[in-house]
């Protein structure tokens, strides 16, 4: 997954403190913390409280000033491998023709077959 930078670019270079999660994050000014995509924008949007100067404006210590960027180091997942598993007894395949071929010959006598659904599904198929 995708790590995000959560970068503090606060005008007056002031560090950034705040509780997320029951832990203290603290951002110093053109610093950054790396956190997953949900957490950054939670982190981002989370209620910080305003404070007032005498002159009835906000005061610069209680600016949030965040910024989210991708980290460029992207993780390489690995490729996903598909299996095929027997639902008999738990047997891996790696493609589903040898999956069918095996339960054909191993659990032949377990499979139920209507032949009435099998001609509707011919015809539909036909179709």
């Amino acid at each position: 997954m995708t790590k995000w930078r959560v970068y503090n670019v606060h005008p007056k270079g002031l560090t950034h403190k705040e509780n997320f999660k029951g832990d203290l994050i603290e951002i110093r000014a053109g610093a950054y913390v790396l956190m997953d995509y949900d957490d950054a924008v939670q982190f981002k949007s989370q209620y910080f409280p305003i404070f007032m100067d005498a002159q009835d404006q906000q005061d610069v210590k209680s600016y949030k000033c965040l910024k989210l960027e991708a980290d460029d180091k992207e993780i390489e997942a690995e490729p996903i491998k598909l299996m095929y598993v027997c639902h008999f007894d738990g047997k891996t395949f790696e493609t589903k023709e040898m999956l069918e071929a095996y339960v054909n010959t191993e659990h032949a006598d377990k499979m139920h077959r209507d032949p009435e659904i099998e001609e509707e599904l011919k015809k539909k198929k036909g179709k």
